[in-house]
């Protein structure tokens, strides 16, 4: 039943009724003294509680003017019901836009982003929409869309969507789980979730409910299971699409978009850069995998795939080997053909048939290289980086190798391989073969578990902070180091709890090998060990003169200390070794600059230490050596080995060994130019450098792991407001870098 119309609502003679709702009416509205027409909305009564707490929101809200977002103008009381007149959107709701069919895609895609720019307006402003769908967005004739109905942002308390009967399905469809789970601390990724579902709609032309149709249904979709993604409805939508609305729509609320800008800044890249569709992007994958699946077979032996074709395949060779070379050149498959040439070559190194064999081996590996490097360049394109290599190692001999490796080294020296979320501090997590990350962030403090293979975020932490970063072996829990304490946040999601407390200003952190024993080391130069479990104290350590800058287990369980020498009555800058049980000092070594990062060797053997004034020094952890000095570095009689870069105006602040301890990988800022750079320990010698980032940054942080699909080593670097940068590194094969 339509509602009787008042004759006037505060200043506002009404003159019909634009809509109806759960929460209110929607009557249009002409200003007594300005003449000016607007919607007046009158909503549910509400106790002078819930009325004082209105019109504070009002007068807060009345401060947003953007495009994408209706205005508020004024707000009053009329009969015990609060009301607010809003600017007069002329335009039809996007719900009845979709009904007419899907917009094309670059329209569809301007619509969403201008929406998700709307709703970000009110992110800024800490509003929260709660209620955002098709039917909440008008579009204006010129195309603009405009969100409306900030009802529930206002009241909050009013809302009973859950408990209404009737046409609840296009309302409940659109709400996030943990708002159907009766969640009241809602956040802007609640929204984020309706915009992902908005934009599903958009380019799909098909909510994302599915065939759900009532209300027990949808829910039980929702909270259940993930959203379906644009390429499942239509193929042709470009890949990149599905990643966003994977991120937009992800059930935990701390894997979405932080704000609705994010995601709009995600929907712009799309529009500017569509990229390949889905289905081409799956179908080059499928061919590129296939091959190089095959090809790595055959290298080792593809004995795995000799046993799956054996029921489908011709009848192998005679025992004998007699006519073998024949037997293969009924084979049309080439994989097939270098499966069964491998077996029969190991089975008979003597045979007169065997370089007939070998020759027959020999094409069919061409053959399969050929096929891996056309799937490669299936749409015209560069192939990534990860997928030539695996092509080169696959397929050394293949005629077009060299010119293929030209190709990888040029492209490895244009930039990383993938570029993740800006970080201060990255690591690796242990055990995830590399395909898992955390990330520190120190401007706008949080912490990030970051999935490197699929290049999003699977879990946030906001506001977590602090100043240096450790996983736990076991990869199940990070320690950020604070300047009053160590906090601990397991990477499950379980609370973070503060593990260590100081009345003192820390300033290094460092983690003992086997993930049981904690130190932290002060600005007053105090060293104290805790239980890495429970936070107990353990020991204190005997204190220095000066304040403790760096500290590193080594896989011995001795700890090395560097110490900040500045102060005109200290010895300078140096590194002590030193006996965790006692404190002894079993070692010391003076540097040139303050020690910014401390790394142990693989063996033990070594140390290098990155300092402030850019140079690096290789400690003899055995002290029966004493220290090498690396070429190009000035030598003085009391210090260690230094190598020295190219500058002494930055930092060298990452450093990782390769695996065997021979090589060390750098990172440094000098001259306001990030630098990447590979020492060979045993020749003395830097054997490569890379530019980073040209302009100044505080330093760049480093981890490595090895590659799952064994392609060498991937180094993760981070430099503060910058995208943390993947990197594929083969420390032992200078032809690929």
């Amino acid at each position: 039943m339509a509602p009787s119309l008042p004759a006037r609502i505060g200043p506002y003679e009404i003159t019909g009724v634009l809509g109806q709702g759960g929460m209110g009416v929607v009557y249009r509205g002409r200003h007594a003294q300005l003449g000016v027409e607007r919607a007046v909305k009158v909503m549910l009564r509400g106790d002078a509680r819930a009325l004082a707490r209105f019109e504070r929101e009002v007068a807060h809200l009345a401060r947003v003017r953007h495009p994408h977002v209706v205005s508020i103008h004024e707000a009053g009381v009329h009969q015990g019901m609060p009301f607010f007149a809003m600017e007069l959107v002329e335009g039809e709701p996007l719900d009845a836009v979709l009904k007419r069919g899907r917009p094309p895609l670059r329209a569809a895609l301007t619509l969403a982003a201008g929406i998700c720019r709307g709703v970000d307006a009110l992110h800024a402003i800490e509003v929260v929409h709660r209620d955002l769908k098709p039917q909440n967005v008008l579009v204006t004739r010129d195309g603009r869309p405009v969100v409306v109905d900030l009802g529930l942002a206002l009241a909050p308390e009013q809302d009973d969507r859950m408990t209404r009967t009737g046409a609840m399905v296009g309302t409940i469809g659109y709400m996030a789980p943990e708002q159907l789970a009766g969640g009241k601390d809602l956040s802007p990724r609640t929204d984020v979730y309706a915009l992902g579902l908005i934009l599903f709609e958009l380019v799909t032309g098909q909510p994302a409910v599915g065939h759900a149709t009532t209300a027990a249904e949808v829910i039980a979709t929702i909270i259940r299971s993930d959203r379906p993604l644009p390429g499942d409805v239509d193929p042709g939508l470009p890949g990149r699409l599905d990643q966003v609305c994977a991120r937009a729509t992800a059930r935990d609320a701390a894997a979405r978009y932080a704000r609705a800008g994010e995601l709009a800044d995600a929907i712009e890249d799309v529009r500017r850069a569509p990229g390949p569709a889905r289905r081409r992007v799956r179908a080059r994958r499928r061919r590129a995998l296939a091959a190089l699946g095959l090809a790595a077979a055959a290298v080792v032996g593809a004995a795995a795939a000799l046993r799956t074709t054996r029921e489908a395949a011709p009848p192998p060779a005679p025992a004998s080997g007699d006519g073998a070379a024949r037997a293969l050149a009924g084979l049309s498959d080439p994989a097939e053909v270098v499966a069964r040439a491998d077996a029969w070559l190991a089975e008979h190194p003597e045979h007169p048939e065997r370089a007939r064999v070998e020759a027959r081996r020999r094409d069919a590996r061409r053959r399969l290289g050929d096929a891996a490097l056309k799937a490669l360049r299936a749409d015209g394109r560069d192939a990534p980086l990860a997928e030539t290599i695996a092509w080169l190692a696959a397929f050394p001999d293949h005629p077009e190798a060299g010119r293929v490796g030209a190709g990888a080294r040029a492209a490895a020296r244009r930039g990383p391989v993938a570029r993740l979320e800006p970080a201060d501090r990255a690591r690796f997590v242990p055990g995830s073969g590399g395909r898992l990350a955390v990330l520190l962030r120190r401007a706008d403090p949080g912490l990030t578990l970051w999935d490197v293979e699929r290049g999003e975020a699977v879990r946030r932490w906001e506001q977590l902070a602090g100043l240096d970063l450790a996983l736990s072996p076991d990869g199940a829990a990070a320690y950020l180091l604070v300047s009053y304490g160590v906090l601990r946040a397991p990477l499950d999601g379980s609370p973070s709890s503060i593990l260590v407390t100081s009345g003192v200003n820390l300033r290094a952190m460092a983690l003992s090998v086997d993930g049981e024993v904690l130190a932290v080391g002060d600005g007053a130069g105090g060293v104290r060990l805790h239980a890495a479990d429970t936070g107990a104290q353990l020991r204190a350590l005997p204190t220095l003169t000066t304040p403790v800058n760096a500290l590193a287990f080594t896989r011995g369980g001795r700890l090395l200390v560097g110490n900040w020498g500045m102060l005109a009555e200290s010895r300078g800058p140096m590194v002590r070794l030193v006996d965790p049980a006692d404190g002894a000092v079993l070692h010391e070594w003076p540097l040139v600059g303050s020690a910014k990062v401390i790394v142990p060797s693989p063996d033990d053997r070594i140390a290098a230490v990155g300092t402030g004034l850019g140079r690096l020094f290789v400690l003899d952890l055995d002290g029966e050596r004493g220290a090498r000095v690396l070429p190009g570095a000035g030598r003085r009689e009391d210090q260690a080995s230094i190598a020295e870069p190219r500058s002494s105006d930055g930092e060298l602040a990452g450093l990782v060994f390769s695996p065997d301890g021979r090589r060390l990988t750098t990172t440094s800022n000098l001259h306001g130019v990030g630098e990447l750079s590979l020492w060979d320990l045993a020749a003395g010698r830097e054997v490569s450098a890379r530019s980073l980032l040209a302009r100044p940054v505080e330093g760049f942080d480093l981890d490595a792991a090895d590659d799952p699909r064994g392609l060498g080593r991937r180094l993760l670097l981070a430099a503060g407001d910058a995208p943390a940068e993947l990197w594929l590194w083969d420390e032992e094969a200078e032809d690929l870098r």
